[in-house]
């Protein structure tokens, strides 16, 4: 013996315009429209490529922030530095190179898109081609600026000479 199998149907009650209840079957219920589906569509679309040119534009602004809070934690552990051994620190700074260092320790690069400029004396450097700022054991430094730019955003390292401490900041901002 072979059965057949029916199609499940479920009654849906709706009301009309009048505010009758009814019941309805299954061949007379809307769905949508194709015109609807492709407008949903359409709009997921545009919100998605809103979204992924929002974050491409930030993620430049992003690595810009985070070059200068690398900057200015290096400036910072050299200022410490000086403080826990007793002896003075160099922060050098390569613009060209688009690195930095403390003196006795392994270069950082920095983002080669990045426009690097320092303010420091020139009596400090050996060469034209790098900016140095001396930490010293009691906390002061020579003082000195570290701007980083990209893009017309730019990030502002400070260093006070007499109390050798360091704030970052984005130029700009209020």
């Amino acid at each position: 013996m072979v059965y057949q199998a029916e199609a499940a149907s479920m009654p849906i009650w709706c009301r009309n315009k009048h505010g009758v209840s009814r019941v309805v079957s299954p061949r007379q219920q809307q769905g949508f429209t194709l015109i609807e589906i492709v407008l949903v569509m359409a709009l997921v679309a545009l919100a998605t490529a809103l979204v992924a040119s929002t974050i491409s534009r930030n993620s430049g602004g992003q690595r810009l922030r985070d070059a200068a809070q690398q900057i200015a934690m290096g400036l910072r552990q050299a200022r410490t530095e000086a403080m826990r051994s007793q002896l003075p620190q160099r922060f050098v700074l390569e613009p060209q190179q688009h690195r930095w260092a403390i003196v006795g320790r392994n270069a950082r690069p920095l983002d080669p898109d990045l426009e690097v400029t320092m303010e420091s004396g020139r009596e400090l450097a050996q060469n034209a081609q790098q900016g140095v700022i001396v930490f010293f054991p009691d906390g002061a430094s020579t003082g000195g600026r570290v701007t980083l730019a990209r893009n017309g955003q730019r990030w502002r390292s400070d260093v006070n000479w007499i109390t050798g401490e360091v704030t970052l900041q984005r130029d700009g901002a209020p």
